[in-house]
């Protein structure tokens, strides 16, 4: 078990057993982790300020404000649709890998894929869901049933330099696919948005990838922002109108135009650093150049 899991599930405990007999003993801890890494690892947390002393020796020790904000962060993550998506798809890229599952003569079955990520276990439909997407970009390679799809997978010679590269597969698929997308080109007569940059403004925008999980991520970034992004009226209706657009299944180029036209916004009009911040976000995550 990795320091941080036991980290995590010793904070878990904790919260469990506040305001119950087994909160006065340590023993289930050495138990469940061994005395001697259920003491070291409680002894970092206490050091990083995520627990608080024991009050009596032998007993546990309480959890701090950092410790719970460590939980709630946690469980956040945990609820996060996008962020579990994202991760399972690398999850199982790692995984292949770790098994040298590089051809069809070395595939391997999906049903013991038993990662898991931030404590939780990805579910079955999960585990599909990131092989169907990793599928549909060439990552991997697969066997499929009339009952059940990519049931048998291995991963493609893309697949095996998208773990080599280190990369996320997202940014990985970006970066390959930069310089083949189209370009956007936004004119400060187009609208409201474009000539947000000044009178007259011309930017070439190459956006080169459209991955779902970012256009849910950036639909929640504009409204969680919009308040306070310093923009007039008819420029905060824009964002909605843009929102609608991001968040329908509308033609790839359409959506490709409206990510442009709210990067130049961001970036060059009065949307102060917050925009600035998210503008950053999406040339990376769009691959905006």
């Amino acid at each position: 078990m990795e320091q941080d899991e036991r980290e995590l599930r010793i904070l878990m405990y904790l919260e469990q057993v506040e305001g119950t007999p087994e909160q006065h003993s340590i023993q289930p801890l050495y138990v469940q982790f061994g005395q001697d890494q259920a003491l070291i690892t409680l002894g970092h947390l206490r050091e990083t300020g995520q627990v608080l002393a024991p009050v009596r020796l032998g007993a546990l020790h309480g959890l701090s404000p950092a410790g719970r904000s460590r939980l709630d962060a946690l469980r956040q993550r945990q609820r996060g649709r996008g962020h579990r998506r994202a991760t399972a798809r690398d999850a199982m890229l790692r995984w292949l890998d770790e098994r040298n599952a590089h051809s069809q003569g070395s595939r391997v079955g999906r049903d013991e894929f038993n990662e898991s990520e931030d404590l939780a276990a990805f579910t079955a439909a999960e585990s599909e869901a990131a092989a169907q997407w990793l599928y549909d970009r060439d990552l991997i390679d697969s066997i499929s049933a009339a009952q059940e799809s990519h049931i048998l997978l291995w991963l493609t010679d893309e697949g095996v330099e998208c773990v080599d590269s280190g990369l996320d597969a997202a940014d990985f698929i970006a970066r390959q696919t930069a310089s083949v997308d189209q370009t956007t080109i936004v004119t400060g007569n187009v609208n409201n948005l474009a000539a947000a940059a000044g009178p007259g403004a011309i930017a070439n925008l190459t956006v080169s990838t459209l991955d779902p999980d970012a256009l849910e991520e950036l639909a929640r970034l504009l409204l969680q922002a919009s308040p306070v992004l310093n923009l007039s009226k008819e420029l905060e209706l824009q964002i909605v109108n843009s929102l609608q657009v991001l968040t329908s299944e509308e033609e790839p180029g359409l959506v490709k135009k409206t990510i442009g036209q709210l990067y130049l916004l961001l970036q060059n009009s009065s949307s102060g650093a917050l925009g600035g911040l998210i503008a950053a976000w999406m040339a990376a995550r769009f691959g905006i150049s």
